[in-house]
């Protein structure tokens, strides 16, 4: 027997725990609210904020085209979002988990910090910081992860927005260097 004793029986199997309303409400609500930023994008902030020149040229992008492009694609992920809450009632990775007044207030101060220090540290600075204080601070991130994922971010900002897409927004590198 090697003196391990008897073997143990196996645990209990895990009853599935009561869903309540609360419950799908949070597994649904970023995604509805990732829906409803892509239509307040389609329907009001973008043909109110992007002035169209009288003549723009033949077979070229005009100034609305490309957020009109990101805000579908932000419609399209709340889609996503909310089929798979519907779809997988146990799924934890749509849900934001608690909601508590610390992981508000990171929240809160990354974003309030990424949109004020934008025009002064540049786009990927400030994404990087927005970043780090969401990965590390809102939610329950390693902290490696979390940095990788920043730089990842803010790298994938500037070759998206400023190299690929010659979206003129203040730039880290030309700022500091």
């Amino acid at each position: 027997g090697g003196g391990r004793g008897p073997p143990r029986p196996p645990p209990p199997a895990r009853q599935p725990e009561p869903r309540n309303d609360l419950d799908m409400l949070a597994r649904l609500l970023p995604g509805i609210l990732t829906v409803a930023t892509g239509v307040a994008l389609l329907a009001f902030f973008i043909p109110m904020g992007v002035e169209v020149p009288r003549f723009v040229a033949p077979n070229s992008l005009k100034p609305g085209d490309f957020p009109t492009y990101l805000a579908w694609v932000v419609l399209s992920c709340g889609v996503l979002l909310v089929v798979a809450g519907l779809r997988d009632p146990d799924t934890a990775a749509v849900s934001p988990g608690r909601i508590s007044p610390a992981r508000t207030a990171g929240f809160l101060g990354g974003f309030i910090g990424l949109v004020a220090l934008i025009e002064h540290v540049g786009i990927e600075l400030a994404a990087f910081g927005f970043a780090v204080l969401l990965f590390l601070f809102a939610s329950h991130m390693r902290p490696v992860a979390g940095a990788v994922l920043a730089v990842g971010l803010a790298v994938a900002i500037h070759l998206v927005f400023i190299r690929l897409a010659g979206v003129p927004l203040p730039s880290t590198p030309k700022i500091l260097f």
